[in-house]
């Protein structure tokens, strides 16, 4: 996480090149949108538009009313400066972390960090005391962490379903029909929530899920209810992730105790990392790669479904999953996402 932060804002020379290859390409008045853009390179949106802000700053592009133009100045990447950018931030990280472990006088980070030249240390924090002031533990209470992390887990976390279909290599633009979608889900763990950092760590190393997130998921699913518009009546599983253990482990668990049916879906081929993906090309991959064999589409007919997903951070292997289910005659599709990635 430290080393995204450090370096997302970098510009990537290929990645550059491929944009500024694109708007040097005759178009209409030479004006590119980022629709277009990202369809051209295979870049995610927000990459395409975060390089144009980056590259107009630079004077290599044009904001102009309909879209981005490219002027006639050379880019070249300043490798000495990013380098000193990603140093520096690095450096700041450390520091950061050097405060939370207590190691050295946190008055004298902070004076340092703000570059005072009198840092030295203060002598009554508790990094230079070598304990906490009297009345505060050092470690909190087990029953107040049993509470705590119920409570956080308890949260509900809604699941939005898209809206819109990508356009560029998918071909369909616009809104998806109502006939396609799927409904306001839930996701259990959302991005890297401590409450579940235990069963995170397991289950992205192949692990069954844990008593404890069964229980969750049973949790989960009686807050649920009362917005449900119609009972789920049959269980499909989906190892977006490839977390097979994980997701097959919840779907028999809730299908076992709610009494319902219980399908798969079939990814054909494990997915590419996502983040080398544009949004298109994302939607084509899932579109292509999930399949419904034909007792699990007559089983789905008529009925509702309660989808269950691994893990995605795009949600498109969600909504692909649910336009394939309602292709196949699902009356309505529940989005139960296990973990929601950053």
């Amino acid at each position: 996480v430290w080393d995204y932060f450090a370096t997302a804002t970098i510009p990537d020379p290929d990645q550059v090149g491929r944009l500024l290859g694109c708007l040097e390409t005759p178009s209409p008045d030479g004006i590119w949108t980022v629709s277009a853009l990202e369809a051209e390179t295979g870049l995610r949106r927000g990459r395409v538009e975060l390089l144009l802000k980056q590259l107009a700053v630079d004077g290599m592009v044009d904001r102009v009313e309909q879209g981005w133009r490219r002027t006639s100045l050379v880019w070249s990447y300043d490798a000495d400066h990013y380098d000193s950018v990603v140093a520096t931030r690095r450096r700041e990280a450390e520091i950061m972390r050097r405060y939370l472990r207590g190691e050295d006088c946190l008055m004298q980070l902070l004076q340092e960090s703000l570059d005072d030249p009198s840092a030295q240390p203060c002598g009554r924090c508790s990094a230079c005391r070598g304990a906490l002031p009297p009345g505060l533990p050092q470690r909190p209470d087990r029953s107040s962490v049993v509470q705590v992390t119920a409570l956080l887990r308890g949260e509900t976390h809604p699941l939005q379903p898209r809206k819109m279909w990508p356009g560029g290599d998918f071909g369909s633009r616009g809104r998806i029909p109502a006939s396609l979608m799927p409904e306001t889900g839930r996701t259990l763990i959302f991005a890297d929530a401590p409450e579940w950092a235990d069963d995170i760590a397991a289950f992205t190393q192949g692990s069954a899920p844990s008593e404890q997130l069964l229980s969750g998921c049973v949790g989960l699913m009686a807050e649920w209810r009362s917005s449900w518009s119609a009972r789920p009546e049959v269980v499909v599983s989906c190892p977006a992730a490839g977390l097979r253990s994980l997701v097959d482990g919840v779907a028999d668990h809730l299908a076992t105790v709610g009494r319902l049916g219980r399908e798969d879906i079939t990814v054909r081929s494990r997915p590419p990392d996502p983040r080398l993906l544009s949004s298109a090309q994302e939607a084509v991959f899932w579109k292509a790669n999930l399949h419904l064999d034909d007792t699990t589409a007559d089983t789905v007919s008529g009925r509702s479904v309660l989808l269950l997903v691994d893990a995605t951070s795009s949600l498109w292997p969600i909504t692909m999953a649910a336009a394939l289910l309602r292709e196949s005659g699902s009356d309505t599709v529940l989005p139960l996402l296990l973990h929601r990635l950053p």
